[in-house]
């Protein structure tokens, strides 16, 4: 939970008038914030490089579970780097399956909530899009429960971002 909040106090969110609301045939943003079941996505200054060398400006982050047996799962992160014009949308599929290191293992469940302005919390989240007026969260809470050996471990916490986006009015 450290590092995931760690990397959630360095999140990246452009703000107006750096953002532009995508076109209908524009690709998505590359540094959206995104939350879905059992998934979390953001751009952060958070970038670990591996092996040494310099940080990047930037990295695309997500944590995300992986089904390793039966009734086994494991909390994944991948980190990528973002620099010159290399900025993808989203990892694709195959890309996670490369996805280090591994967080946690006997993981019984990974539960992530946003928070709007308003207080509202919502169990997905996707800053590209017109349902959320483009906004990105003003806080997230990150649910995680481990399977020890005297039974179900449950750990929280709560990050209040350090920017976020508001809703863009025009798009309401």
């Amino acid at each position: 939970l450290d590092r995931m909040a760690t990397d959630l106090t360095c999140v990246f969110v452009p703000v107006a008038p750096a953002y532009k609301i995508p076109d209908i045939d524009d690709d998505p943003d590359p540094d959206r914030f995104l939350c879905e079941e059992s998934r979390l996505e953001f751009t952060a200054f958070s970038h670990l490089p591996m092996g040494g060398g310099i940080p990047a400006r930037t990295g695309r982050i997500a944590y995300s579970l992986r089904k390793t047996g039966e009734d086994d799962q494991v909390l994944m992160r991948r980190d990528e780097a973002l620099q010159g014009g290399d900025r993808p949308d989203r990892f694709s599929r195959r890309d996670e399956e490369k996805m280090e290191p591994v967080l946690c293992r006997h993981v019984k469940s990974f539960r992530v909530a946003c928070f709007d302005e308003e207080g509202r919390e919502y169990d997905a989240w996707d800053s590209d899009s017109g349902d959320f007026s483009y906004a990105t969260p003003v806080a997230v809470r990150i649910s995680l429960e481990l399977e020890g050996i005297n039974g179900i471990l449950p750990f929280e916490t709560m990050v209040v971002l350090p920017v976020h986006r508001k809703k863009i009015a025009h798009a309401l």
